[in-house]
């Protein structure tokens, strides 16, 4: 005997079974994907990834420091069914700069093609971009350090030696500059005192003028042995501090 409780179960398991028809037919074609841009190089970079057959689809990775990842740029649609020969248009920035300072963008462009991934998948788009000019884009569950990670090169950016050794140079250069600064203070303070005394206390007043206050002005004998004090203390912390830098040189 079919109860009304039956047939209530039956037309709601219909309804269920219809639903979950027309969500699957309704699935998207397109998989909306955060984009991550990872550089591999000791230059300045930034990517731009677009869809050659839509001019609305395209993301930058935003700007890359050398060795570096950037955050998550949205968005990026992919077809949510992978086709072989499925390529992209990677448009690579490299920033090059003369005397530290940022002097004009080398761009290239070149298209890139997308490795196989399953129906659905819905991962990241990365843009890797190495010191060769090549440039990869991938759709992956998984970062660079995980196992499972298909792209040429496993793991995050490291520095190179060349690139440490640039960035340690400019940290002992600088630590090595406050060493002659002093050496010149202490020597001009011995050979001008008055001079170097003037000198010295105008800065002091412009930039510490709550220094001054126990002195009577740049002649006053009390504030030559105390400038003597500090440019002899400052000294040997200034050469502390690059001894150590020299210690921890690249290697």
């Amino acid at each position: 005997m079919i109860t009304s409780f039956t047939r209530t179960v039956w037309r709601l398991s219909a309804l269920v079974l219809l639903l979950g028809s027309a969500a699957c037919s309704s699935a998207p074609k397109q998989l909306g994907l955060p984009v991550v841009g990872v550089n591999y190089t000791d230059f300045d970079y930034s990517m731009s990834v677009y869809d050659t057959a839509r001019a609305d689809n395209r993301v930058s990775s935003g700007e890359l420091t050398p060795f570096s990842a950037g955050g998550q740029m949205c968005c990026f649609d992919l077809p949510r069914q992978w086709q072989p020969g499925m390529k992209l248009k990677v448009r690579s920035y490299k920033g090059v700069s003369e005397g530290g300072k940022w002097v004009r963008d080398d761009v290239t462009e070149q298209l890139v093609e997308v490795p196989r991934y399953e129906p659905g998948e819905l991962g990241t788009l990365w843009v890797l971009q190495f010191a060769d000019g090549r440039v990869e884009v991938l759709n992956s569950m998984v970062s660079p350090e995980h196992p499972q990670w298909t792209g040429s090169v496993k793991g995050w950016p490291q520095p190179s030696l060349a690139y440490r050794t640039k960035i340690w140079k400019i940290y002992y250069d600088q630590a090595n500059g406050y060493v002659k600064l002093f050496e010149e203070s202490i020597r001009n303070l011995q050979l001008n005192p008055e001079e170097e005394l003037r000198d010295a206390w105008n800065h002091a007043a412009r930039r510490r003028p709550d220094e001054l206050k126990r002195f009577r002005g740049p002649d006053d004998p009390e504030y030559k042995k105390w400038l003597a004090s500090s440019y002899e203390s400052s000294l040997a912390d200034s050469k502390k501090q690059l001894e150590q830098i020299a210690e921890e040189r690249p290697r």
